[in-house]
């Protein structure tokens, strides 16, 4: 597994695009909350040494110029829902999920945003919060989910980032950074085994994607049933074998089912 140090970035958010709206949940780390100023209340924020300011105006600057949310290049007007402080929750590497071993934690601020959508966009830019010398000013590890589906695997936002979703089949939103793209990203994938008596080749691939060339009778379905799947695994094992071509030494073998079952797929394992 290809792993960053994102998961030990002093502020980690979370990002859901949902149909109606961005959700953003923030464990803002200590060293970052200057940062994040315009949006804590005026007390802590003249304690800070800042100036007194309206925290209405500070908000609508922090959602301007601080950290921005960009919906097919319109500006999106953020709330926060909710901020407290909070424990850090220790998480997996990869997937980002809480562990079950908490306790220790450091201490965070917890805050969630929330951008409502108009209407379903082409592409979501997130610009996080920039020094006067254009330099990130915290240091945030984040994820992204569209529609429940992540986007890319737990990666630092350093700069601002463009993702193009793809609403009828989020498996197909793409960050335009490459470097963000999950490890596991791709809808086929092909494992070839040569060993000393057998070769063996082992195809992962979703139903959905085998439909565009073989009619498994999922149009419309929403989920694949208890009682589907018998028909569809005969049928995928039929398209694969008639377009899996193999030749050893020259020679071309005609292969052997061995297994066919649905399996889960993660960010970390299959």
């Amino acid at each position: 597994m290809v792993m960053s140090r994102a998961m030990q970035a002093s502020t980690i958010a979370e990002i859901f695009i949902e149909q109606n709206a961005v959700r953003m949940e923030l464990e803002i780390g200590m060293s970052d909350i200057p940062a994040f100023r315009n949006i804590l209340p005026d007390s802590i924020y003249e304690e800070m040494g800042n100036e007194p300011v309206p925290l209405a105006q500070r908000l609508e600057l922090f959602f301007k110029k601080d950290f921005v949310v960009h919906s097919d290049r319109e500006v999106l007007r953020g709330e926060v829902r909710q901020m407290e402080p909070r424990k850090r929750l220790k998480r997996d590497d990869i997937t980002g999920e809480p562990l079950p071993n908490q306790g220790g934690n450091a201490d965070i601020l917890f805050a969630e945003f929330v951008f409502p959508l108009a209407k379903q966009p082409e592409t979501l830019s997130f610009q996080p919060p920039v020094n006067d010398q254009g330099f990130t000013s915290a240091t945030i590890g984040f994820m992204v989910y569209h529609l429940d589906l992540p986007v890319t695997d737990f990666r630092y936002l350093s700069q601002k980032e463009t993702v193009r979703l793809d609403w009828e089949d989020p498996w197909y939103s793409r960050f335009g950074n490459k470097n963000l793209w999950r490890q596991y990203n791709e809808p086929l994938s092909v494992f070839l085994y040569a060993e000393p008596f057998e070769t063996r080749v082992e195809v992962i691939v979703r139903p959905k994607d085998i439909q565009q060339w073989h009619d498994l009778n999922l149009e419309g379905a929403e989920k694949v049933s208890v009682e589907m799947q018998p028909g569809i695994k005969e049928q995928i094992t039929e398209f694969l074998l008639t377009q899996m071509e193999l030749t050893i030494d020259g020679q071309k073998v005609v292969p052997e089912l061995q297994r066919i079952n649905f399996l889960k797929r993660t960010l970390k394992s299959s």
